[in-house]
């Protein structure tokens, strides 16, 4: 049976709800995982028939045998059981080996899920061969940039919500690729607002504590357009209160490098359509304007230079080629002196 991808099933849950055999839940980005198990734990089975037909076991407590016992029996008044098995990833590899003979023959009435959180069961093993002919594999990997912009899209609209780009940039400068993290921020937001309220970035800043005026976005902006005062301004007030900004100085030559690159590449395509720059930046669309008067500033010699610094600063960030005597905050102040000079 061909393989599934987690975050499209948890777009359509009445298609996991009618899972039935051996499936197993594996990949590098956990938070897909988790939500599919939650899912089938919480819906799979009516609430009145859970006592009787659903057990959850753990990969580092259980073993082939506990999850034989419980995947054979009948269920109890109800047409299915189901047998769910978090943290699979913890089992050991001959409780794997021992797992074969019943994912050959499984009961049909017991619907068998087993959770390996962080990475790939190995193909070569003869369990995931058998999973893969005769049950459901599902792939929760990690989101691309492109797709991550979409996947947050469809969580706040599943909430009810819309999101200004601004502030959905914000967001996921904040946060990152962090799905986990991202739900929890938009469930935040969402006990906070009307229903089909829009969120700006002051909603940001006021609930989730990001500062719209002060964070490496902004400092990106200020770069971007030249403006040597507000740069400077952002580059004290980040160094001198890292913790009310989420700032770190690792951070903020990543995040630089990764706009400067992006600067780079318009030049390179100066010509494409907004949306293909859009997709080739991996940016939202909105964002393209702004890129485009940015290259107009940063001509390909100052990125150049300004890449040969960041690259410099990220070694001293890391306590080499200054002794490790300067602190964050002061080295913070230097970096962004030395990109803005001529």
């Amino acid at each position: 049976m061909a393989a599934k991808i987690a975050r499209e099933c948890l777009q359509q849950p009445q298609e996991v709800l009618r899972w039935s055999g051996s499936v197993l839940v594996q990949g590098e980005e956990p938070y897909f995982v988790d939500a599919l198990g939650d899912l089938l734990e919480n819906r799979f089975l009516p609430e009145q028939a859970r006592d009787f037909n659903q057990t959850i076991l753990y990969g580092k407590e259980c073993d082939a045998e506990q999850i034989f016992s419980a995947a054979k029996l009948f269920p109890f008044m109800a047409e299915q059981r189901l047998v769910l098995v978090r943290e699979a990833q913890q089992m050991a590899d001959k409780e794997w080996e021992k797992l074969g003979a019943y994912l050959q023959n499984p009961l049909a009435s017991t619907l068998l899920v087993l959770l390996y959180r962080g990475k790939n069961l190995d193909r070569r093993k003869k369990t995931y061969k058998i999973l893969e002919q005769k049950g459901l594999v599902v792939q929760s990997d990690s989101l691309k940039d492109r797709q991550l912009e979409s996947w947050l899209d469809e969580k706040v609209a599943g909430h009810g919500f819309r999101l200004n780009p601004q502030a959905k940039a914000l967001l996921l400068e904040f946060v990152g690729n962090r799905p986990d993290l991202l739900a929890s921020e938009i469930e935040k937001l969402s006990l906070n607002l009307r229903d089909g309220e829009r969120i700006e970035p002051e909603h940001i800043e006021k609930f989730v504590g990001i500062s719209r005026e002060y964070n490496v976005f902004e400092l990106q902006d200020a770069l971007g357009e030249q403006d040597a005062g507000r740069a400077y301004r952002l580059a004290v007030h980040l160094g001198q209160q890292p913790k009310a900004s989420n700032f770190s100085l690792p951070l903020c030559v990543g995040t630089l490098y990764a706009f400067y690159q992006k600067v780079a590449l318009v030049h390179e395509a100066s010509d494409a359509a907004p949306q293909a720059l859009a997709t080739l930046l991996g940016v939202h669309p909105y964002f393209v304007t702004a890129y485009r008067k940015y290259a107009r500033s940063l001509r390909p010699p100052r990125l150049r230079r300004s890449i040969r610094i960041l690259m410099e600063y990220d070694l001293k960030s890391k306590g080499m080629g200054q002794g490790g005597q300067v602190g964050e905050a002061e080295l913070t102040r230097e970096m962004i002196q030395q990109l803005l000079l001529d």
